[in-house]
């Protein structure tokens, strides 16, 4: 099997790999290899950065909840070369996720929608109306603000 580099576009990677392993394509690609999302939304990281992610997410979801674990190794691990656009996707079989995603979008109105962002994460099993007015008081937020904001 041919040895994977740096070298190249990700594109040449691939067609390298099909040469080299003699793979035919019978079906057309299901989805375009690349999708184009507005780079809008809480963002943090160099607008210029190289790399910029895109993340689709729900706050009560377990596996996004490991997802942002690892987002938050990238993001610290390269913070000039990599930006974060974090999306709400809340789910509908999810109760909580509305609810956690106005509660960031709140917290984001005062300046502090990753760092609620972090807390709603590290604790989706327990997501609730209480829960955010503690975590907006934790974080220094004016909390009848936050609550309001949450309404609106």
């Amino acid at each position: 099997m041919a040895a994977l580099t740096a070298e190249g576009t990700p594109d040449a990677v691939v067609q390298k790999l099909r040469a080299d392993t003699k793979v035919e394509m019978l079906l057309p690609p299901l989805l375009p290899p690349k999708v184009e999302v507005a780079a809008i939304g809480p963002s943090k990281g160099d607008p210029k950065a190289p790399v910029t992610i895109v993340e689709f997410s729900d706050f009560q979801c377990p596996f996004c909840s490991q997802a942002a674990a690892l987002i938050k190794q990238v993001t610290d691990a390269y913070p000039k070369d990599v930006r974060f656009i974090y999306k709400n996707y809340p789910l509908p079989f999810h109760k909580e996720a509305m609810p956690a995603a106005k509660a960031a979008i709140a917290a984001g109105k005062q300046g502090k929608f990753f760092e609620m962002h972090d807390k709603l994460f590290e604790n989706y099993r327990t997501l609730n109306a209480e829960y955010y007015a503690k975590a907006a008081q934790e974080l220094g937020l004016d909390v009848e603000k936050f609550k309001k904001d949450m309404e609106d």
